[in-house]
């Protein structure tokens, strides 16, 4: 379909969709650049880490850094990838975690396995 036969109203509409989406992307990829770790883990064989990121909230009251939402990776260590990835609303929710040889549960949040 050609745009020049789009009325003009329309190709504007399109537009302006066009620049809010870009927007709405570029910002989404400054906020979750700012993360900053909140904590990591080691499995019992070094071969994998999990970094629980904290994104910064941009309203909080003393004490409630723990409440900041953020998001959980699996790195394996030798080569540095990123294995699995998942948002979390709370950091602190990530609390509770068991690993074996070929999974990574967390408590109520993920059940990743493990490459072998």
């Amino acid at each position: 379909m050609n745009t020049r036969t789009l009325p003009k109203w329309l190709r504007m509409i399109l537009a302006v969709f066009v620049v809010v989406a870009l927007a709405a992307f570029g910002l989404r990829a400054w906020y979750r650049s700012s993360a900053a770790e909140y904590r990591s883990y080691m499995s019992p064989d070094g071969r994998f880490k999990m970094v629980v990121y904290r994104l910064p909230m941009l309203m909080a009251m003393p004490g409630q850094s723990s409440d900041a939402p953020g998001f959980v990776r699996l790195y394996d260590q030798r080569s540095g990838r990123i294995l699995q990835q998942k948002d979390v609303e709370m950091v602190q929710m990530i609390d509770q975690f068991e690993w074996s040889s070929t999974n990574l549960y967390i408590k109520l949040f993920a059940d990743w396995r493990l490459p072998e």
